[in-house]
C-alpha cells in the first residue's frame, strides 16, 4: 500500500514536503495554485474554467492536473471521475477541493486492496482570519477524514492545524464521560464572546463585521483551554 501527501497553501505546507521525503510517499498532490514543489506529482484544480484562467497557470504544468474536464488548453489535464464518485458515495458532500481529493483517495484501489494506507494533510490548517467559508469547509474536510479512518486509512496532519480540534477528538476528553465536560464548555462560552459564526451573525447582523473576525482564534482557544483543563 502507498502513502499519500496532500499539500495546501497553509503555513504547514513545508511539513508536507518533509513528510513526503521521509515516508517516501508515492503520491503527492497539490491543491490549486500551491507552490510547484518538485515533490508534487499531481495538481488539483477543481474551479470552473474562467476562474482557473485568471488565477492558476495550469496550462504550463508538466505533471497531471485533475480538473472538472479534460481541457485542450491544459495538455496534462485529467477529467475528474465525478460520476464514479457519485456511484460510490451517493449524494456526495463536497464544498472544497480537498473533499474531492479525499473521496478519490479513499476509493482508489490497487488490485483488491486500497491503494493508500495513509494520508498526510499539510498546509490545510483552516487558520485564515478573514475567510468565513473556511468554517464550513473544515466541517466537510473532517467528514471525509472520518470516512477515511473508518475505511482503515490512517490520516495525519501537523499539530498546528485546526483540523479536529474540538474537545471530543482530543485524547482523554469525551462528551458525557469526562467529568466536568459540561462545565468546561460553559466556561469556554462565557470567557470567549464570539463562540461561533451563527452567534456572530445574530449579534452583529453585519456581514462586514463577521468577515473581519478572526474565526480561527476560536478553535485554537478551545484547544488551549482543554490543555489547561487536563
Amino acid at each position: 500500500m502507498e502513502n499519500l501527501v496532500i499539500i495546501g497553501k497553509g503555513k504547514t505546507r513545508e511539513q508536507g514536503r518533509v513528510y513526503a521525503r521521509n515516508m517516501k510517499a508515492e503520491a503527492v498532490w497539490g491543491i490549486n495554485n500551491v507552490e510547484r514543489y518538485p515533490e508534487i506529482n499531481m495538481l488539483w484544480e477543481m474551479h470552473e474554467w474562467p476562474e482557473v484562467k485568471k488565477l492558476n497557470p495550469v496550462n504550463v504544468d508538466t505533471v497531471p492536473v485533475m480538473m472538472q474536464e479534460k481541457y485542450i488548453d491544459v495538455p496534462h489535464s485529467i477529467r475528474y471521475p465525478i460520476e464514479s464518485m457519485e456511484k460510490i458515495y451517493g449524494n456526495i458532500y463536497a464544498n472544497n477541493t480537498l473533499a474531492y481529493m479525499l473521496m478519490m483517495a479513499i476509493a482508489s484501489m490497487k488490485g483488491k486492496r486500497r491503494r493508500f494506507s495513509s494520508i498526510y494533510l499539510a498546509g490545510i490548517d483552516y487558520k485564515s482570519p478573514d475567510r468565513m467559508e473556511l468554517e464550513f469547509e473544515r466541517a466537510c474536510t473532517e467528514y471525509w477524514i472520518g470516512f477515511a479512518i473508518a475505511k482503515g486509512i490512517n490520516v495525519y496532519w501537523p499539530d498546528e492545524s485546526n483540523l479536529c480540534t474540538f474537545p471530543c477528538y482530543i485524547q482523554g476528553v469525551r462528551y458525557g464521560y469526562t467529568k466536568g465536560f459540561d462545565t468546561l464548555v460553559k466556561k469556554m462560552q462565557e470567557s470567549y464572546a464570539h463562540t461561533c459564526a451563527e452567534a456572530l451573525l445574530l449579534k452583529h447582523g453585519n456581514r462586514k463585521v463577521f468577515k473581519k473576525h478572526d474565526h480561527s482564534r476560536f478553535y485554537q482557544y478551545i484547544v488551549n483551554l482543554i490543555k489547561m483543563y487536563k
